[in-house]
């Protein structure tokens, strides 16, 4: 298992992590997601090999950056 860890900006409440979380989820091969509100911290457990670029997609399309 490899874990990721992204910094992801613009999220301000626990609807956006509970948001960015389940969309995570859909990433194939994601296991365990645990994202940190107050620094942005965002890691991510994976089954196998890390799809970095789908993992950075979804957090752009859910409207966040990545730092």
């Amino acid at each position: 298992m490899d874990t990721n860890t992204y910094v992801v900006r613009g999220m301000n409440c626990e609807n956006c992590v509970a948001s960015l979380t389940k969309k995570a989820h859909d990433v194939p091969g994601v296991t365990r997601v645990a994202i940190d509100l107050p620094t942005g911290r965002m890691d991510v457990t994976w089954r196998g090999v890390a799809d970095d670029p789908a993992m950075r997609g979804v957090v752009e399309q859910a409207g966040f950056q990545v730092a």
